[in-house]
């Protein structure tokens, strides 16, 4: 299955990298090269995520099926169905295992 994740945190943390490697290069007395190396080398990181095509992805929903009268009831959205067997919500498409995403 496809792990996703968001292009700004990857960024934000490239930029900090530039950063942390001024401060080594610095410090430690490393010749100016190294940090030109690490710079170019997260610029070039950074143009190659954003060239990235975005996904078109949405938030896991869980949630379990809840007696309503004489039928069964989405936890997250109301939807209804006869049976509490369908492994996700006809309506929000919630999987129905009752597991919280927070876990």
């Amino acid at each position: 299955m496809a792990e996703y994740i968001e292009r700004e945190k990857v960024i934000g943390i490239l930029n900090n990298n530039i950063g942390n490697s001024a401060i080594r290069s610095a410090v430690n007395g490393y010749p100016e090269e190294y940090f030109d190396g690490w710079t170019d080398a997260a610029s070039e990181a950074i143009t190659e995520v954003e060239g990235i095509p975005a996904a078109d992805v949405r938030p896991e929903r869980y949630g379990e099926w809840l007696i309503s009268g004489e039928c069964y009831e989405c936890s997250e959205c109301g939807g209804g169905s006869n049976v509490n067997t369908n492994p996700y919500c006809w309506k929000c498409g919630a999987k129905m295992d009752g597991k919280d995403v927070t876990q």
